[in-house]
């Protein structure tokens, strides 16, 4: 078997996951009888890459600086492949967390070719990690738009005898080998749903265009299930929320109208007949699918009427009961040393009860005070990672003082998705725990997946025993409470987690508060005492407390909430390089941004005033260290960059994306003036700045908009500039009034270090921490449980309100409507027995007898 003379490109689409990259580009590499060429389309990609893709032969790397979905990447891998590599004979479409085999891809070239009217083509999926046991044998679709994996998570013995060769609905996009002359045909991937379900969208066109889809089990492909999606209660929310939108849309396009309307009768009651708490998630869904009716429409419009794939569709309620290997992990003694060896973090973690011996309490090193476990993030400061994100700086900032006040301090720091060099964790497995001391303090590093599974740590607080549990920042907080047990426990909330949950609503045009609203509930019915970053948020978080019947009796005199605010430390070392100073000039005037670009950013202000102050003073550059937050926000950074790029002043920005840390301390370093611009929004009102609190403590002024209390505080005590929020023309005069006088720009800065020095370190921020540790105990009020009850059934009570008063509005419609068509009728009536009724229909019945021969001539 030999296809070398058709020309084959497969398209990757790559966001993060370096390993992962490495094994799909090697694999692909291997493969076997075919003239292949890999094109690896990095979409908005902040890490770098293997050594395969960058030097190997027959491998592309086209680079898009924003976030595309998952269909426009694609295409756009394979415009790019047209231009430069000349046409294809097969495009094939695969993951960047899969694993080839050498044969694979020839098979299913040869499949097509030997049936003239197949047209796609797929491989028996495996687990990768769990090799015997099934990912995908073909996409199986329901009536109301449900689809699944076919075989997904069955051991090969369960599945039985693999099927033949066979015509299918649809093939997973994980791996996905398409005809390039129906691929045109079919216009490409639907630039539609953004991610899941445009598989099927192309193998339903596929199907349009009279061709057919095959599954090819004798092409044999492994793939790791999501290994590259966020699993926090957010990132979860949102792949429902895309699943829930997503069929509808592609029923939209797709379905038959019989079937649509009985769709429709399916998912409205889903979204507006459960009580309003359990059907959040559907009525985003559905308004989600309505803003995209338009587009959906069209392409029904373009859509070829056929409907010979129909047949493949289940009936509705018959997608089986998924369970992958590992998630229920199976005893100790029934996992042999190579199993144990798993590719699938979210599956089958397994951690060895010796991991904790060096905290052991017999064991371990008793250092005095109380024994106190802080579940926080990692990188913290300080630690070699690509970026430190605020939660892994606020993990070391409450750690630290604890430690130093004479406390026995034990760190269980969860790893942040993607802010780690594979070469940064050494030798360690990425889903592996970490051991390790930094300043006398143990720190266990976690694979970020154990933020939602408390059980796996039960063997550490075994071993640890601990006094007091610590959570630094809400999503380590949340598995703080859980662990506690009868222990007391301190949470930070670090924010408000609804107005961010706001903030991100706003960006992304999607309600998702659901899961925000989920990852708080246990933390405020739990906890014994909470911290926030500003004293807005106290007062706030004091409220959501109080709606979770935690201001009772037991409680009446207590603090609970205090104010932590952030912190910086250790920033002395910052020098410049070479690099920093070949992009500003000696004369330069540098102003810049470091951090991410957050959802509250408010970058149109930021261009404007930015615009303003470079027409002006042509001295002015700005420099910018941060970037796209992958998963959370990257259309904020998008929009800058589109802005910046169509400027007359284009050369005079320079965004350098997210940089390691030490790399963006040279920039600082070198930086004259700071700026930040934030919108008027509850999050930043709430909230606080650890890029402020940054600048501070290195002594260099800043432009900030009065939004949080740290950047009224940057105007009231002279630490750098304020300016109204949106009002990019007063932000461009602070800029030129910095750059006009550096007398009164160096003295501002010094403010700012003294006041860093003094009101702004570990120590003093945390203090409130420090005086509740010693005697920490429950707080011990026992309302809220019977409070939460009786609020539950008052919900459901006004849930029931709603639902009757709802159903007699439609019944006093359905009555006034009935009235209304009877009293119609009656009129109608009326008009038919009248006079004038019966002249008219006369004499229209006359002018139709004398006009009958000329129609009869006119034919």
């Amino acid at each position: 078997m030999s296809f070398k003379e058709i020309p084959v490109h497969a398209i990757i689409v790559h966001h993060r996951g370096f390993d992962l990259l490495d094994l799909a580009v090697k694999s692909l590499l291997e493969s076997r009888d075919t003239a292949l060429e890999i094109i690896v389309v990095s979409n908005n990609c902040q890490e770098p890459f293997p050594d395969v893709v960058r030097d190997a032969d027959h491998v592309h790397l086209v680079v898009s600086n924003v976030s595309l979905g998952f269909s426009e990447a694609n295409n756009f891998g394979v415009r790019w492949a047209r231009q430069h590599l000349g046409e294809a004979g097969y495009y094939y479409f695969v993951n960047n967390d899969t694993e080839s085999t050498p044969d694979a891809l020839a098979i299913m070239v040869a499949a097509l070719e030997e049936d003239e009217k197949a047209a796609v083509a797929g491989p028996q999926l495996r687990i990768l990690g769990y090799r015997d046991h099934l990912n995908s044998l073909g996409l199986q679709v329901t009536e109301d738009a449900w689809g699944w994996d076919e075989g997904i998570g069955l051991h090969l013995d369960e599945y039985g005898e693999l099927p033949p060769r066979r015509e299918v609905l649809g093939i997973t996009g994980s791996a996905l080998l398409m005809d390039a002359k129906t691929f045109q045909d079919v216009r490409g991937w639907t630039e539609l749903y953004d991610f899941y379900f445009e598989d099927i969208d192309l193998c339903i066109k596929a199907w349009e265009k009279d061709r057919s889809v095959l599954i090819v089990p004798e092409a044999l492909v492994y793939h790791q299930i999501s290994a590259t999606m966020t699993e926090d209660e957010a990132g979860a929310a949102r792949k429902n929320f895309f699943f829930w939108r997503n069929r509808l849309l592609l029923a939209f396009v797709h379905w038959p109208r019989p079937l649509l309307w009985k769709l429709l009768k399916w998912v409205v009651p889903e979204a507006y007949r459960r009580p309003r708490a359990e059907a959040v998630l559907q009525r985003n869904a559905w308004h989600g699918a309505l803003k995209r009716l338009p587009k959906c429409l069209w392409e029904r419009f373009r859509m070829r009427r056929r409907y010979s794939w129909q047949h493949f569709l289940h009936p509705k309620d018959s997608v089986p009961v998924i369970t992958l290997p590992g998630m229920q992990p199976p005893p100790p003694e029934e996992i042999s040393p190579e199993e144990n060896t798993t590719d699938m973090p979210q599956a089958g973690i397994q951690i060895p009860a010796e991991t904790w011996e060096t905290v052991r309490t017999d064991g371990g090193e008793a250092l005095g005070g109380q024994r106190v476990l802080v579940v926080g993030c990692a990188p913290m400061p300080g630690e070699k990672a690509r970026m430190t994100y605020a939660p892994g700086t606020r993990t070391w900032q409450m750690a630290k003082p604890l430690a130093e006040a004479g406390h026995t301090v034990c760190i269980a720091a969860l790893r942040i998705p993607g802010t780690y060099d594979p070469e940064d964790l050494e030798d360690l497995d990425a889903h592996a725990v970490g051991s390790t001391k930094r300043d006398g303090i143990p720190v266990f590093s976690l694979p970020w997946e154990l933020g939602g599974r408390p059980e796996m740590l039960a063997g550490l607080v075994e071993a640890f025993q601990p006094d007091v549990l610590v959570g630094a920042s809400a999503y380590p907080s949340r598995l703080a409470a859980a662990l506690a047990g009868e222990n007391p426990v301190w949470v930070d909330l670090f924010g408000d987690p609804m107005a961010e949950a706001q903030a991100r609503a706003g960006v992304t045009g999607e309600d998702d508060m659901l899961a925000y609203a989920e990852l708080m509930k246990p933390m405020l019915e739990r906890a014994d005492a909470f911290s926030t970053v500003s004293e807005a948020q106290r007062y706030a978080a004091i409220g959501q407390l109080g709606l979770y019947g935690r201001l009772n009796r037991q409680t009446l005199g207590q603090e609970l909430v205090h104010c932590l605010p952030l912190a910086a430390e250790g920033l002395d070392e910052m020098t410049h390089g070479d690099q920093e100073q070949a992009i500003a000039g000696e004369n330069d005037f540098v102003v810049l941004w470091s951090g991410g670009f957050n959802t509250w950013c408010d970058v149109e202000t930021l261009f404007k005033g930015l615009e303003i102050a470079l027409a002006e003073n042509p001295s002015i550059r700005f420099i910018a260290t941060g970037g796209a937050i992958p998963g959370h926000d990257e259309k904020t950074y998008e929009n800058f960059v589109a802005q910046t790029q169509a400027s007359e002043h284009a050369k005079r920005y320079t965004l350098l994306g997210m940089l390691p840390t030490p790399s963006a301390d040279r920039y600082l370093a070198r930086a004259d003036l700071a700026v930040v611009t934030e919108k008027p929004i509850y999050e930043r009102a709430l909230g606080s700045s650890g890029r402020v609190v940054r600048w501070l403590a290195c002594g260099l002024p800043a432009v900030c908009s009065a939004t949080s209390e740290i950047g009224r505080t940057v105007g009231e005590e002279a630490l750098g500039w304020t300016y109204p929020p949106g009002d990019a023309e007063a932000l461009g005069r602070r800029i030129l009034e910095a750059a006009a006088d550096r007398d009164e720009l160096r003295q501002r800065g010094e403010n700012g270090r003294r006041y860093a020095e003094k009101e702004l370190t570990y120590k003093a921020t945390a203090q409130p921490l420090l005086d509740w540790v010693p005697n920490a105990s429950r707080v011990g009020d026992v309302l809220p449980a019977h409070w939460v009850l009786r609020s539950q059934w008052e919900a459901d009570r006004s849930e029931m309100e709603w639902a009757k008063e709802e159903a007699a509005n439609v019944s006093q419609l359905l009555t006034e409507t009935t009235e209304t068509l009877h009293t119609t009728r009656k009129e109608l009536g009326d008009i038919h027995q009248s006079r004038m009724w019966s002249l008219w229909m006369g004499y229209f019945a006359f002018r139709q007898a004398l006009t009958a021969p000329l129609r009869w001539l006119r034919r």
